[in-house]
């Protein structure tokens, strides 16, 4: 990938990210709509959540990483369970 591609994917996700946070403010459920639908989305959501502490921002940042793996994870099993 060339460098001008690079750096036009990037902003294409990055204008993503930051429309997905402007149509649904920033707040908790916005941030759990962002986790399950679009976690890039949930951490800057995370960081610009008005009013709480820095471990806050950091633990809902870690929940962003963690949970779409999990949530991946689960469903696979229950999947896997289900049908065998």
């Amino acid at each position: 990938m060339s460098d001008e591609q690079d750096t036009s994917f990037r902003s294409r996700i990055m204008d993503r990210i930051s429309s997905f946070a402007r149509e649904r403010g920033y707040s908790y459920r916005s941030f759990l709509v962002g986790v399950v639908a679009f976690p890039p989305a949930a951490v800057l959501i995370a960081w610009k959540i008005p009013d709480i502490s820095r471990a806050t921002r950091i633990a809902l940042t870690a929940v962003a990483v963690v949970a779409p793996p999990a949530l991946l994870y689960l469903g696979t099993r229950v999947v896997v369970g289900l049908f065998g």
